[in-house]
């Protein structure tokens, strides 16, 4: 698999213009929202989903990176470039190093469909190979109405540093897109608020939120959870 080559560099390399929100929060966590019976120890089948989003004074001023059909959210002052791999990535402002960055990118489906879970799947666990993880990480499978993905979240440790890590990799009918998130546990702690979830819950794939009504989550499996 490869990312989208002439298409994909076009787009990316007119993206990245900041645009001003307006609508742009997740009330509480997904996990909050939804109501869960618990099927076997590693799957969870959602019974009720409910996201609902309203306008937000703390996240008004909030900018948007798009890349095609696609957007990431975050405050202001935060600034995006291209790789040579063609990856969007978005750095915080006053970083101490390059390791903080919101990252995405997006590949052609495999030509087997059969293959996309165990390629997804592979994505989601290599995400974070250049760090020490530490005893948080969790990864599980979201199965939406429409689509899937795999979900990980995972406290790293670097140099002496430590971080929250986070990734998403979704799967449609036509493409695979992978975000991942790193940010320091001081610029965490120092957010009012859950900036994870500021920005994970604003996530658009195609023009729709990812955690969005009108494609619910239907279950949750847990391929590793170590807390």
């Amino acid at each position: 698999m490869y990312p989208k080559n002439a298409y994909w560099y076009l787009q990316l390399a007119l993206l990245c213009l900041a645009l001003s929100l307006t609508q742009c929060h997740l009330d509480v966590s997904t996990e909050q929202q939804q109501t869960a019976s618990q099927k076997t120890a590693d799957s969870v089948e959602v019974t009720s989903f409910n996201i609902e989003r309203e306008n937000s004074p703390a996240l008004a001023d909030w900018i948007a990176f798009e890349a095609g059909k696609e957007r990431i959210c975050t405050p202001p002052g935060w600034k995006s470039y291209v790789t040579s791999q063609q990856e969007l990535v978005v750095i915080p402002p006053d970083s101490k190093d390059s390791i903080e960055q919101v990252y995405f990118t997006r590949f052609d489906r495999d030509i087997k469909p059969s293959n996309d879970d165990t390629i997804a799947l592979n994505l989601a666990k290599t995400s974070f190979n250049n760090f020490s993880a530490q005893k948080t990480d969790t990864l599980k499978k979201l199965t939406f109405e429409k689509n899937f993905g795999y979900e990980r979240n995972t406290a790293l440790f670097i140099n002496g540093l430590t971080y929250k890590g986070y990734c998403i990799v979704y799967v449609d009918d036509s493409l695979v897109y992978k975000f991942r998130i790193i940010l320091s546990d001081n610029r965490l702690r120092s957010y009012k608020g859950n900036l994870f979830s500021d920005i994970i819950g604003n996530i658009q794939i195609n023009k729709h939120y990812i955690m969005d009504n009108n494609n619910p989550l239907k279950s949750i499996n847990y391929i590793k959870q170590r807390i």
